[in-house]
C-alpha cells in the first residue's frame, strides 16, 4: 500500500518540477513550486530509502566512527590473550608453545625470506632456546640472503 503513495507522490512532484516549464505564454516559472518540488523530491527520495535501504542507518547515533579491530600484536607476536593463556599453562606446555611459535616463524620466513626483522627475532629465540645447531644453520641462510646487502646483514647480526 505504501508504494502507490511513494509512487503518487512521486508522479506529483514530478510534476511540480517540470509543471511550470510547460506554461503556455511569457509567464516566469513559479520559484516556489520549484522549490517545493525538489524538497518534496528529497523526502521521497528518503521515504524510499528507509523503506528498502537501511532504514537502521537515519536513527540517531547509527552512524559512528570507524575503529579498527585490534592488531594481534606488533611483529607479529603473541598477543595479550596468548600470554595471559601462557601464564595459565604447565612448564611443559608454555615450552611446547614457545618452540611452536618459533617453528611457526621458521616458516613464515620459508614463505618470505626477505623480512630483516623477523630473522633476527628468529636468531634471538634460536639462541635464548638453546637451539644452537639450528641457529648456525639459519645464520648461514641470513649470510646467503643478505650477502649484497651488508648494511642489512649487520643490522640482524647485531640484534641478534
Amino acid at each position: 500500500m505504501i508504494w502507490f503513495f511513494l509512487i503518487v507522490a512521486a508522479m506529483i512532484t514530478g510534476l511540480s518540477l517540470i509543471g511550470p516549464f510547460l506554461t503556455k505564454g511569457d509567464t516566469p516559472p513559479a520559484r516556489g513550486k520549484i522549490t517545493a518540488g525538489l524538497i518534496g523530491f528529497v523526502i521521497i527520495g528518503l521515504g524510499v530509502y528507509a523503506l528498502i535501504g537501511q532504514p537502521e542507518l537515519t536513527k540517531v547515533g547509527a552512524l559512528t566512527a570507524y575503529e579498527a579491530p585490534p592488531s594481534p600484536s606488533p611483529r607479529g607476536g603473541p598477543s595479550a590473550e596468548d600470554v595471559k593463556a601462557a601464564q595459565a599453562m604447565s612448564p611443559k606446555d608454555r615450552a611446547a608453545m614457545i618452540i611452536a611459535m618459533v617453528d611457526s616463524l621458521a616458516e613464515k620466513l620459508k614463505d618470505n625470506p626477505e623480512d630483516p626483522a623477523a630473522w633476527a627475532r628468529l636468531l634471538r629465540a634460536r639462541t635464548v632456546l638453546g637451539q644452537d645447531k639450528q641457529k648456525a644453520i639459519d645464520l648461514e641462510t641470513v649470510k646467503t640472503l643478505f650477502a649484497n646487502r651488508p648494511e642489512v646483514l649487520e643490522q640482524i647480526l647485531d640484534a641478534q
